[in-house]
């Protein structure tokens, strides 16, 4: 579960802002996405790219 997910259910009123913000560090939630997941899912494009290219050029 993210914080956007956690903020969605506050919004909805099921849960006040003192849980919101105890329900958040007790998980350790962030609102930024993992940079290293990014990073590694485009350099993974980018050799998918490369073999393709490779593939079709020969």
């Amino acid at each position: 579960m993210k914080a956007v997910d956690i903020e969605k259910i506050h919004e909805a009123g099921l849960i006040s802002d003192d849980q919101l913000a105890a329900i958040i560090a007790h998980f350790k939630l962030n609102r930024e996405t993992n940079r290293f997941l990014i990073i590694l899912g485009v350099i993974g494009a980018i050799l998918v790219s490369a073999g393709i290219i490779l593939l079709v050029s020969t």
